[in-house]
């Protein structure tokens, strides 16, 4: 009889550990939130996504090679600190 309750007071105790194991804390902290503004510096995956291609022949590939064109508003911002956001 007492090894029963010393079996059934242990199963107690380790289903209430296992659960409080299983369940992470909750930790609230406050961030700042940051509001998305577009400077003239600012490169947008819109504007990346207009460079166009040419096909053009090569005497190591004779099917051709594809070079980008780049377009005006880019060519601006060579060699300028920009900023970009998104996933590659």
């Amino acid at each position: 009889m007492r090894n029963t309750y010393f079996i059934l007071s242990a199963l107690i105790v380790s289903v209430f550990v296992l659960t409080s194991v299983g369940k992470p804390t909750e930790v609230s902290i406050l961030k700042p939130k940051s509001e998305n503004s577009i400077v003239s510096d600012t490169l947008s995956w819109k504007l990346l996504g207009q460079i166009k291609y040419v096909k053009k022949p090569s005497k190591d590939y004779p099917e051709g090679v594809m070079f980008p064109v780049v377009n005006t508003s880019l060519k601006a911002k060579n060699k300028k600190s920009i900023i970009m956001s998104g996933f590659i």
